[in-house]
């Protein structure tokens, strides 16, 4: 199992919880319930703490497909 951080730096967030070192956002979140359905778990959680480096764009999943995110004012 600890096979799969190896190939990355990684660091621990306030929980323990792991995240990528240089990632453009961290959400360190606490697991407040777990739904097992089907071949998935959902898991149901409040963030405790947010990191966000830069002004990087990011992407949305969103009605079977990926959307663009730009920041308020960039062009696009």
């Amino acid at each position: 199992m600890a096979e799969r951080f190896g190939a990355a730096s990684w660091r621990a967030l306030r929980t323990g919880a792991p995240a990528l070192d240089g990632a453009v956002v961290s959400f360190d979140c606490k697991v407040l319930q777990r739904v097992s359905m089907g071949t998935h778990d959902i898991l149901f959680c409040e963030a405790v703490a947010l990191e966000r480096r830069g002004s990087a764009q990011g992407l949305i999943y969103f009605d079977r497909r990926y959307h663009e995110l730009t920041a308020p004012g960039a062009a696009g």
